[in-house]
């Protein structure tokens, strides 16, 4: 009994110091949280919303990998934020990792496949040094897996009030349809805009600008890794990188979650 107590005060303690350090000094009502778990798309999406946002607002900049920052902050880099630099929508969009957070009011949250999720993570953390493991211990990592995948996820879901403005995007839509998705966004936003202007802010965010962009980038920074890729295929294979018993794990600690979402 004691020892309950003492991890839920932990776990409180936790949480409340999340909060802090994922919540702008400066908050406004009317921000908007562009929340995801890692390597779930979220940095492509944040870069169809910039141009999005520079489209409405006819500015003729591109958000690239050096400016992204500038339209869409992560919070997780800075929480000091300044005000809306952009018309149009005018409020400030801020991209996030973190688990739920009461001050978030407005949330565009992004779901993908947490097996796919599991194989781009996985590589993306071998190739900056940052986890020796095995692609099966990833998976089973409680702090970097399918377990916290799962709490990342059913933290929104369960946790956000019902009078909060909540949207979930799949980043498989964002794949098959992506003029479809920023024609969703824009509607909830409240603006009309043809179907030429879609095409073109979906064109200045595919992934071959984006790889561009980060070869670029990344050929003027010599702090980065050579074999480093931010932006790999779009779509890793899990069925050619999971072994079979992995795959049930995965299903026997998230497939209610994951089908939920459509991902049988």
């Amino acid at each position: 009994m004691i020892l309950d107590t003492l991890l839920k005060r932990y776990e409180r303690l936790r949480s409340y110091r999340n909060e802090l350090k994922t919540t702008p000094t400066n908050k406004r009502y009317d921000d908007l949280f562009v929340v995801a778990y890692p390597k779930s798309g979220v940095t492509w999406f944040s870069c169809l919303l910039a141009n999005l946002s520079l489209r409405l607002s006819e500015d003729r900049r591109r958000a690239t990998f050096f400016n992204l920052q500038i339209f869409v902050p992560d919070i997780h880099v800075s929480n000091h934020l300044g005000s809306p630099i952009l018309p149009h929508p005018g409020f400030r969009m801020i991209k996030t990792h973190s688990e739920f957070n009461a001050n978030y009011k407005n949330i565009f949250y992004l779901v993908r496949d947490p097996r796919r999720v599991m194989v781009s993570y996985y590589y993306f953390l071998r190739t900056l040094n940052m986890y020796t493991g095995t692609l099966h211990d990833l998976i089973h990592d409680k702090e970097l897996g399918i377990i916290a995948w799962k709490r990342h996820v059913s933290s929104w879901l369960e946790k956000t009030p019902s009078g909060n403005m909540m949207q979930f995007f799949r980043y498989e839509d964002l794949i098959d349809n992506t003029s479809a998705v920023m024609e969703r966004v824009m509607h909830l936003w409240g603006y009309e805009m043809d179907g030429a202007m879609i095409a073109d802010v979906v064109d200045k965010s595919s992934f071959e600008k984006m790889k561009e962009d980060e070869k670029f980038y990344n050929s003027g920074n010599p702090t980065i890794p050579e074999q480093f890729e931010f932006v790999r295929k779009g779509g890793a294979k899990h069925k050619e990188e999971i072994e079979q018993k992995d795959l049930e794990y995965i299903n026997d600690q998230a497939g209610k979650l994951m089908r939920k979402f459509g991902y049988e």
